[in-house]
């Protein structure tokens, strides 16, 4: 059996310290609704990654840059 960590997600906190203000706003609008999680530890709610990703790749198609530098940049 393996010892991996799972991945819980990002909480509003750290996607706000990622994003622009105007970015974040449209991100907390747009998330409105949409299933997350709750952090076993924390019991903080979060975003599921695949949640983030989309709304990223939504913000790409339409030539909107979330944050300082442009989505193409990122890793």
């Amino acid at each position: 059996m393996y010892n991996t960590p799972t991945f819980r997600g990002m909480t509003l906190e750290t996607i706000k310290k990622v994003l622009t203000d105007e970015a974040y706003e449209a991100f907390d609008k747009w998330i409105y609704g949409q299933t997350g999680g709750i952090d076993p530890e924390t019991k903080e709610f979060v975003v599921y990654a695949w949640d983030f990703e989309r709304f990223l790749g939504h913000c790409q198609r339409a030539n909107k840059h979330v944050t300082e530098q442009p989505l193409d940049d990122w890793d």
